[in-house]
């Protein structure tokens, strides 16, 4: 069970913390159950990846071997058909002192600490912390026989100092040869070469096993790590043991991979097929390239159709974890280009991949985007104790704590890698950054709630974590800020209701609101609404708190855009129990006759077009079936009126007035006349023009 983590929140301000979750799940134990390699919750892991040259070679001549890592994990690199590099596993290189015949930058040494504390386990760490697995390889080329004590040695050397990492195997012994008879392979004595690598083989495996009892171990063929056939009935004594193969272009697709079955009995196929039933097998290498091997008849001259596509599909159906030889510009078949020729030693990057259909750099980098979700161990599994948080109702200045529990249900560290709050709470300490709950733990954070603001509140926590198949988890909150009910608000307003009275339109005449508090304790104004044409001139925030014996002053506005009465209601909602709504009716009119007589004849046009739009006017005739006729040929009447105005004929315009006015006279039901909601606007603008001209 983890310590507590407490994280305050308040209602007052946003704050997102979070950062990417990696990549991978994780790096688990691994362990072999019957011819596959499972993760610790039992799923079927098939690794794939890349291998590097001899490590102190790499690190002193060709950059590093951690710039090689970035290399191979930059998810940003769009060389090729695919967006970025996926590995899961890195073989690391490490060539025995007496293999090779020239000066080697920084040979294995047992009695030199400077080679596992300043080189192998600087790069073994920084793949864990890139989620990647690693092989450490012993890669001799030669009989096992002839390497008996140097290897032990290496492996009594290494094995304790690996013993507790998950992500680190063992590869025992590159390439045996071992050819007994120098009769080569697919043969009877097949066995006893096989035999002879074994019983060394044997002496490694317990010798690892004296110290790393978990760490799976990597055991190759004879003659090459090509013949495998000869395991199944005569395999390693021991648990978690992997066999491996190599299989290049030479080996693949000419008759001794398939067709000679037929004449032998036996072929490179066979004897991969044969071992993968039984036993779990991994091929730590293969590769091509033809422009750095272009005779047909090289070994590792091939093709991504003739070779790479039909093996990769060949170990994918059997299962067979696989890494890809090599990751370099001049070790072959190389991966990258060298990008300057003039700098065979250690030139700038960032490196050219070989890419096109007789290369294997762009296709090792697209295969392992294309399987990148494929087979993958499992790693942390975050599970929360609870989907939601309500803190219910909480008194403004006091403070509620509720936990919520994120357990680890995987089989690997699950990294909290950021945690934040969305919309209106906020933390008030963050302590989740980067925190690790192990398998089976569970981490009880203890989340505070302190509301500022009064009325419901909402938000999102959000946590990031290196659960791969759930990255970002979000936690909805909820909670209600109140008053004390021993201290309530109690709201006044004044006026309680008002008329503006007759409004031109165009103009506007304003009203201050009082909204007082006259309660014991703190008032707070929630909500505030209003309709029509009727607008705020300022409006107090919501949320806005007046104080017991004080005064807020609101001022609103009354700006008419249509001709006649308007009424709206401005409503008031605060945190006064006993009346939380409070509501004030308005009325005013919107009129015409402060304007001059020419712009209230304007205005009365308008205003009649528009009433015969919206059928606020008809026509009405006892001997006339023609309404619209009469209507236009009334509106004609105001149009000279209008005429007789703009030309200062002010007593003929009221003659002609007279005549329109009568029309709209609500009494005359006798004669022609016009009915509909829109006459008494109609008289009332005509009357009061008239009034204006001084119409007798």
């Amino acid at each position: 069970m983890k310590t507590n983590t407490i994280i305050s929140l308040t209602a007052s301000a946003i704050l997102l913390v979070c950062s990417a979750a990696p990549v991978y799940a994780g790096t688990p134990w691994l362990h072999t159950d019957g011819n596959q390699i499972k993760d610790p919750m039992g799923n079927v892991v098939i690794l794939r990846g890349v291998d590097f040259i001899d490590l102190g070679f790499l690190d002193n001549w060709h950059g590093g071997a951690i710039a090689m890592i970035d290399r191979l994990t930059d998810k940003t690199d769009t060389q090729g058909n695919s967006p970025g590099w996926y590995p899961k596993v890195f073989r690391i290189n490490i060539t025995p002192p007496d293999s090779v015949g020239y000066g080697w930058p920084v040979p294995f040494d047992p009695t030199n600490c400077s080679f596992y504390y300043d080189l192998l386990r600087p790069v073994v760490d920084y793949c864990k912390s890139k989620d990647v697995y690693v092989i450490i390889d012993w890669h001799y080329v030669a009989n096992t026989y002839d390497h008996v004590d140097s290897t032990s040695q290496f492996w009594e050397y290494i094995a304790p100092k690996f013993a507790n990492d998950s992500h680190v195997l063992f590869e025992l012994f590159n390439e045996p040869m071992n050819d007994l008879y120098n009769d080569w392979i697919f043969n009877n004595t097949d066995v006893n070469d096989w035999l002879s690598v074994r019983q060394d083989m044997q002496t490694w495996v317990n010798i690892v096993r004296t110290y790393a009892p978990k760490n799976l171990i990597l055991v190759a063929g004879s003659n090459y790590a090509q013949i495998l056939k000869p395991i199944v009935d005569n395999p390693i004594d021991g648990n978690n043991i992997v066999y491996v193969s190599h299989i290049y272009p030479g080996h693949f697709y000419n008759w001794w991979w398939s067709n000679s079955y037929q004449y032998f009995g036996r072929s490179y196929q066979d004897e991969i097929t044969s071992c993968a039933a039984v036993y779990p097998v991994m091929m730590t290498e293969w590769g091509f390239s033809q422009s750095n091997n272009p005779d047909p008849t090289d070994q590792l001259n091939g093709t991504i159709t003739q070779y790479g596509q039909p093996l990769m599909d060949f170990i994918e159906g059997l299962g067979i974890s696989n890494s890809a030889w090599v990751a370099s510009y001049n070790w072959g078949p190389p991966m990258f280009f060298n990008p300057d020729p003039n700098n065979w030693s250690n030139p700038p990057g960032p490196w050219p991949l070989r890419i096109g259909e007789g290369e294997m750099g762009g296709f090792v980098k697209d295969t392992l985007y294309a399987k990148r979700n494929a087979n993958q161990p499992c790693g942390g599994k975050i599970v929360l104790s609870s989907p939601s948080l309500n803190f219910g109702e909480i008194e403004l200045g006091k403070s509620q704590v509720l936990t919520v529990g994120i357990s680890n249900t995987g089989c690997a560290p699950l990294t909290i890698s950021g945690a934040g709050i969305k919309t209106d709470f906020a933390f008030t300490s963050l302590l989740l950054s980067s925190t690790t709950i192990q398998p089976g733990e569970t981490l009880n954070m203890e989340t505070a709630y302190s509301p500022t603001v009064y009325g419901n509140n909402s938000a999102v926590l959000q946590i990031n974590s290196s659960d791969a198949n759930n990255p970002v988890v979000q936690i909805p909150l909820s909670a209600k800020g109140i008053l004390s009910p021993l201290s309530p608000g109690k709201i006044g307003v004044s006026p309680t209701s008002f008329n503006f009275g007759e409004i031109t339109l165009g103009q506007s005449t304003g009203l201050t609101v009082h909204i007082s508090n006259t309660g014991s304790g703190p008032l707070i104004i929630t909500g505030i609404g209003i309709n029509t044409d009727f607008a705020f001139a300022s409006l107090p925030p919501l949320s806005t708190t007046i104080q017991p014996g004080e005064t807020l002053n609101m001022e609103t506005a009354y700006s008419p855009t249509a001709y006649g009465n308007n009424s709206a209601v401005l409503q008031i909602n605060s945190s006064d129990a006993s009346t939380p709504v409070v509501q004030i009716p308005l009325s005013a009119k919107g009129v015409l006759s402060s304007l001059t007589p020419s712009s209230q004849i304007t205005g009365i046009l308008a205003l009649f077009d528009e009433y015969v739009k919206e059928g606020s006017l008809q026509w009405v005739s006892k001997n006339s079936s023609r309404p619209d006729y009469h209507l236009n040929i009334l509106r004609n009447m105001i149009q000279s009126a209008q005429s007789s105005i703009n030309r200062g004929k002010s007593t003929l315009a009221c003659r002609q007035l007279t005549k329109v006015q009568k029309y709209f006279n609500s009494t005359n039901t006798s004669s022609d006349h016009v009915e509909g909601a829109g006459t008494v606007n109609m008289a009332d603008a005509i009357q009061k023009l008239m009034q204006t001209l001084g119409c007798k």
